[in-house]
């Protein structure tokens, strides 16, 4: 049985200054966090777009900064979700819930995570299990 093309689902928070990569506010303040987030998002949406993979942005917090901010950073052929309130593993799962068809692979990615998406796409069995 041949699966459907895979779909690229990018977890992320939107580049909003004092709202991203907090911990790095002492060496780079806000703005140039907010900055990095948004070169990490353009860069994985580079990767995902290459592949020709249909992607999902789920970002947070779902607010009118985060939507301006995310509408205006990501092309538009990128499908963008609210990431739903909870913890990291009820957003996960919310996240998950796309409107795809059954047998589509759904490749879940982190934009600071530099994952080569080659070989997950062409694998016929997983490339990693969790354990």
């Amino acid at each position: 049985m041949s699966r459907t093309a895979p779909v690229a689902l990018v977890m992320a928070k939107a580049p909003v200054p004092g709202r991203t990569k907090t911990r790095l506010h002492p060496l780079l303040g806000p703005q140039r966090c907010a900055d990095l987030q948004a070169a990490l998002l353009t860069h994985t949406m580079t990767l995902t777009a290459a592949q020709g993979l249909r992607t999902y942005v789920a970002y947070d917090p779902p607010d009118a900064a985060a939507d301006r901010a995310m509408a205006h950073l990501l092309p538009s052929q990128v499908r963008l979700l609210p990431q739903a309130p909870g913890n990291l593993g009820q957003r996960l799962t919310a996240a998950t819930d796309l409107d795809t068809p059954e047998d589509a692979a759904a490749l879940l990615t982190d934009p600071l995570l530099p994952v080569p998406l080659r070989p997950l796409l062409t694998a016929e069995e997983p490339v990693w299990e969790t354990g």
